[in-house]
This record gives structure tokens, sequence and C-alpha cells, in this order.
């Protein structure tokens, strides 16, 4: 009982830190021009990452969730396999390929 307790006081005391960093997102990772999250802040680009969100559920806005999935199935998808992202220059050399995690992700979703 003791250790619930201990628990339950940690949790509270950081569930303000937690509704911070979801209006943060809400505010600044999310695009209204694309109707998506973005891979990072001020930019309107897709990442397949973004389709981790909604698995873990961290509370965000399901419609926006759902318009960024459809958005990365319509854009990151193609022949059933999904890309992490494409024209972004990553610094490795070569093209980018399917990444299987991110269609593990897609499946999720």
């Amino acid at each position: 009982l003791a250790m619930e307790k201990k628990w339950k006081i940690k949790i509270e005391k950081y569930q303000h830190v937690y509704r911070q960093i979801i209006q943060e997102i809400e505010k600044y990772g999310f695009s209204s021009f694309t109707h998506t999250y973005t891979r990072s802040y001020g930019d309107q680009d897709l990442d397949a990452s973004l389709l981790t969100l909604p698995i873990f559920n961290i509370g965000l806005n399901q419609e926006r969730l759902k318009s960024t999935a459809n958005a990365i199935l319509n854009q990151l998808v193609q022949n059933g396999l999904t890309y992490r992202y494409l024209f972004f220059n990553d610094g490795l050399l070569g093209g980018e390929g399917t990444f299987g995690a991110c269609s593990f992700w897609m499946v999720e979703c």
C-alpha cells in the first residue's frame, strides 16, 4: 500500500508536465495547412514515426491522428510498404527504401 501511494504521488507530480507537452505538440507539432502532425515543429513534413502516436495513446486529438495516418497512407505507402519519409536529406548515402517497422506501425494504426 505504501508503494502504491508513493507511485501515485510521483504520477500526480508529473501530470502537469504531461499536459504541457500535449499542449505544445498540439500547438507547434500540427500543420493546419496539411492537417497532419509533422516531423518537427514548424515544418510540413510527414514522418511515418508519427504512426506511433496513436499506438502509445498519449492523449492527442483523435481526428488529427486519423488525418495524419491517412496522409501517411496516401503519401508514404507504396506497394504495401511504408517509407519513413520522402525527400529528406538524412545524411546517408543512397536512396531511401521502405522501413519495415513503419509498415508494422501502419498495420497497427
